[in-house]
């Protein structure tokens, strides 16, 4: 079964009215978490002035809706990038709360009853217009023996904290990411939405499926539903980098797996985890660049540098790893032992 088919077989949601008048004047505090990927009308992640403007029309719908119902304080946090260069002043008109930064979130996630999902993807090789799992040089992540993506572990801390996640859009697959089905999912595709009637057809059905699962399922509760607790296991592209991480003694390794105790510890460090990746990398790539430059300045040409990483398998420079330096170096006959 397709990912649409998942999704329309299995919301069967229907509009109607929210009677109870008591649960309409207890207010809740709603998190509404935000990536860019699957927002609606993304299609280049480099028009990033166009994809703040989609993401904030998204956002935008969604506070909308939750004010109708009259029974949210409402917060925002956008998690792309981690937040990084990404302005939603038009959010603050209507009177929500801007959280800056997955470190901040995570300070304060137990404050929150419900959360709403928007702008997700799928993860790593599943087939969507921008499925990736985190970064790119994160494989795959692993809670307990299961495989995730962004959806499902952001949906397992959520849920692991108490809060409710009532409402995922995105673009590709991340169905069989949810653990229960209560929750409603919006597949988006940037086919055919650079026509501005294309898009608020789908503002309409997105609103649509958004307005009747909160009339449905706006005061679930999450008690007596638990989700087990299991340790995260991060395989990364480069075995090298779990060296360079050791080193550091932030972080534990084993079975060349990052190994996080906890849904928990994971977002928790996830900023430090990704400053040190990117720390790792640059040491990667700062050799790598040296063993090319010298093999360039042994007269080998471009080109045949470019077979020879080939043969590899390996073209981001990036990826190389210890090993295969000291391959490619045997193979031009020089002596890279101390790298």
């Amino acid at each position: 079964m397709s990912c649409q088919d998942c999704s329309e077989s299995t919301q069967n949601v229907h509009f109607q009215v929210c009677q109870n008048e008591e649960e309409k004047q207890s207010k809740k505090n709603i998190l509404i978490l935000a990536d860019m990927e699957g927002i609606i009308g993304v299609s280049d992640m480099n028009e990033e002035e166009t994809n703040i403007k989609l993401m904030q029309n998204e956002i935008l719908i969604t506070v909308e809706e939750l004010n109708r119902l009259g029974s949210a304080y409402i917060s925002v946090c956008c998690i792309h990038n981690n937040g990084t260069g990404i302005q939603l002043n038009g959010v603050l008109s209507l009177g929500v709360t801007l959280i800056v930064g997955i470190d901040n979130l995570a300070k304060e996630i137990e404050n929150y009853s419900y959360a709403i999902m928007l702008g997700f993807h799928g993860k790593r090789n599943s087939g969507g217009a921008f499925d990736h799992t985190f970064r790119s040089d994160i494989l795959t992540v692993h809670f307990g023996t299961e495989s995730i993506g962004e959806v499902g572990a952001y949906y397992r801390w959520l849920e692991l904290e108490g809060v409710v996640v009532l409402f995922v859009s995105g673009e590709g697959c991340f169905y069989d990411e949810l653990t229960r089905k209560i929750c409603a999912v919006h597949y988006t595709s940037s086919d055919n939405l650079t026509n501005i009637e294309n898009l608020f057809s789908e503002y309409d059905r997105f609103r649509g499926l958004l307005r009747a699962n909160l009339c449905n399922s706006f005061y679930v509760s999450n008690n007596n539903y638990n989700i087990p607790n299991e340790m995260v296991f991060v395989r990364l592209s480069n075995p090298d980098t779990y060296l360079l991480l050791q080193e550091e003694c932030k972080f534990k390794v084993k079975d060349d797996c990052v190994v996080f105790d906890s849904i928990s510890e994971f977002f928790h460090k996830l900023i430090s985890f990704c400053t040190s990746l990117n720390i790792a990398a640059e040491k990667i790539i700062r050799k790598n660049i040296k063993l090319i430059s010298e093999i360039l300045y042994m007269g080998y040409s471009c080109e045949e540098m470019y077979i020879m990483l080939k043969s590899f398998g390996e073209m981001a420079i990036q990826n190389i790893s210890s090993a295969e330096r000291t391959q490619m170096a045997r193979v031009v006959g020089l002596n890279y032992e101390y790298l």
